[in-house]
């Protein structure tokens, strides 16, 4: 009798964690949709498919949405091509926050010149009524 609850037991802990583990692998993958939006709005140099990751609540301060926008066109505008390569992309969710470790690589064409930018980013992103949305690091 004892030995059957507790296979009950270790059964629902084990559906219980699987269900966990598929709804965070779902939001996982949601968040990747928003990350890619905002690679491909980059190097399609399309400032909606861009600004369409990025929350209106980005930054600290007022207007830094904005900002982030005309700094991006002036980028897009100001070359012949841009392509960006994700090398790396590792996140963490916490129930409507979620955060981004990137390392990636930026190719900059402009006229018969290439300009190369590797870095690392720390991506913040929060749950909204749309969906994930960018919040920092950008």
């Amino acid at each position: 009798m004892m030995c059957g609850r507790s296979l009950l037991l270790i059964c629902l802990m084990l559906v219980g964690w699987i269900f966990v583990c598929s709804c965070s692998s779902d939001e996982e993958a949601k968040v990747r949709e928003v990350l890619e939006a905002r690679r491909l709005g980059l190097e399609k140099r399309d400032i909606g498919l861009y600004m369409s990751a990025i929350s209106s609540r980005y930054g600290k301060k007022e207007g830094e949405a904005e900002r982030l926008r005309q700094q991006a066109m002036n980028m897009m505008q100001g070359c012949d091509s841009i392509r960006m390569r994700i090398e790396d992309c590792r996140i963490l969710i916490s129930q409507d926050c979620a955060e981004a470790l990137q390392a990636y690589e930026i190719r900059i064409r402009r006229g018969g010149q290439e300009r190369v930018v590797k870095g690392q980013e720390k991506i913040g992103l929060e749950k909204e009524v749309g969906g994930w949305k960018i919040i920092s690091g950008l």
